[in-house]
């Protein structure tokens, strides 16, 4: 039953082939009816000048294209990028913005840096009231001495008052030594 139904089919072929191949001979055919120029009548021909000219056509070709000067970019901070203001190709110039770049860690530290100021200009404040308040136990320390100095020279204080005078002495002198360095590493801290 296959083998029928395909001889049908290479038949219906073979039969279209041939009806197609007598309607192009047809057409072809060597008779004089359609022909209306005689073949001793002259044809006009256009006459062209040949010259030299170049060739237009397409050229494709497979390539980099590399710009002739190129600029490596490197941001003095570590930021991330938000917004990029320029395509490749563009031309710049100097000064122009280029990039944006993300400023929330820089005012953050800029405040940082704004709030250890002001501690280090408290710091200094703070030295310097030290320093004063040692002068002033420094002057008392002073005159206390000299008191008790001139009563031991009259017998008038005992070993242990000049002692203890002597004591607070060199005690109010350290204090204001201790002070005018407190005042210099605040001063340090404060200029860094």
């Amino acid at each position: 039953m296959i083998q029928a139904s395909s001889t049908m089919f290479t038949h219906n072929i073979s039969a279209a082939a041939v009806l197609a191949a007598a309607i192009a001979m047809s057409a072809c055919s060597g008779g004089q009816e359609g022909s209306a120029v005689d073949a001793r009548t002259p044809v006009d021909v256009p006459v062209q000048v040949v010259q030299m000219e170049p060739a237009v056509q397409p050229f494709e070709a497979g390539g980099v294209v590399k710009a002739r000067t190129t600029a490596t970019l490197v941001s003095r901070i570590f930021a991330d990028v938000t917004q990029v203001l320029v395509q490749p190709g563009d031309r710049v110039h100097a000064g122009q913005v280029l990039i944006r770049l993300d400023a929330r860690d820089l005012v953050a530290q800029r405040a940082r840096a704004q709030a250890s100021l002001a501690a280090a200009e408290q710091g200094v404040k703070a030295a310097e009231t030290n320093r004063e308040a040692a002068l002033a136990g420094l002057t008392l320390a002073r005159a206390t001495h000299a008191r008790v100095a001139e009563l031991r020279a009259k017998n008038s204080a005992t070993p242990n008052e000049y002692d203890q005078a002597e004591s607070g002495l060199r005690q109010a002198e350290a204090q204001a030594a201790g002070a005018e360095a407190g005042i210099r590493e605040a001063q340090a801290g404060a200029d860094a």
